[in-house]
């Protein structure tokens, strides 16, 4: 049997993040910070930029935009989690972190493998094609 703790540390850990929290460590440029708020930045713009340019049900229907909106909403959870000092309390946060941890992978792996490198090409031929 497992304590509650060690349960909590196995879901996800913060612990590095809230070490450099407390150490005032947290503006050099490769700190978990700075790259958590350059990748919520990233994402935030990339789908701001892709609601002004497309119809939303063309978004909707495309995996490609439901693997960013999930991976800005992991990234996001994460970014929080590094800076609350009381993360351990809040599992519900560390569960939707995990778990979204679990979606996003193997669907930004089918993402870049089979979207960019297959498929690419004749979605972009077809959505041409259909604007003339």
């Amino acid at each position: 049997a497992y304590a509650d703790s060690e349960l909590i540390a196995d879901l996800q850990s913060f612990t590095y993040d809230h070490n450099c929290l407390k150490a005032g460590k947290f503006g050099s440029l490769l700190s978990p910070f700075t790259v958590k708020a350059i990748m919520t930045g990233s994402l935030l713009w990339l789908m701001v930029f892709s609601v002004v340019r497309w119809p939303l049900l063309l978004l909707s229907q495309q995996l490609t935009n439901w693997a960013a909106v999930l991976t800005f909403i992991q990234v996001s959870i994460s970014l929080y989690c590094s800076y609350d000092l009381d993360i351990a309390k809040k599992r519900g946060l560390l569960t939707a972190h995990h778990v979204l941890f679990e979606i996003i992978t193997p669907m930004n792996l089918l993402v870049v493998a089979v979207y960019w490198s297959v498929l690419y090409d004749k979605q972009v031929v077809r959505y041409t094609a259909s604007k003339e």
